[in-house]
């Protein structure tokens, strides 16, 4: 498929602390690799039924939830849903042009996704403070 594949995650919470990190294969290692970087122990993960994810709970680490899309989209049941990571994989569309969607640029736009969702109230504040971290010799 042509293209960047990007995992990502967004917590449940006011802040939705979110991260995405573009990826070379949709492999469960792959997968799994980044679940244990950025999420922390103990958090309850919510996906889809793809078979990729399928060893999430394996070492007991994280509770994993699932949700089958050819059913439903919300469990009826448990409530279990990844309506909060598609709205955000639909605003990442939105505000990264399909041109840009190539290996070499996305990881930038995607931290720029990132840091414009985190500083959305006071964004000139926050680039002025960015810019007061950096350094030039």
């Amino acid at each position: 498929m042509e293209g960047v594949w990007v995992m990502g995650g967004v917590e449940r919470t006011p802040q939705r602390k979110t991260f995405v990190v573009p990826v070379e294969n949709r492999s469960s290692e792959t997968l799994l690799e980044i679940i244990d970087r950025h999420v922390l122990p103990g958090s309850i993960i919510h996906t889809d039924m793809w078979a990729g994810y399928s060893r999430v709970a394996e070492n007991g680490t994280f509770q994993h939830m699932t949700v089958n899309h050819s059913r439903h989209f919300r469990d009826l049941i448990t409530g279990v849903h990844t309506n909060t990571m598609e709205g955000t994989w639909n605003r990442i569309k939105q505000v990264i042009r399909p041109r840009n969607r190539v290996a070499n640029e996305m990881e930038e736009h995607l931290w720029e996704f990132i840091w414009r969702r985190k500083n959305k109230d006071n964004l000139w504040e926050a680039l002025i403070a960015a810019l007061k971290d950096v350094y030039y010799e």
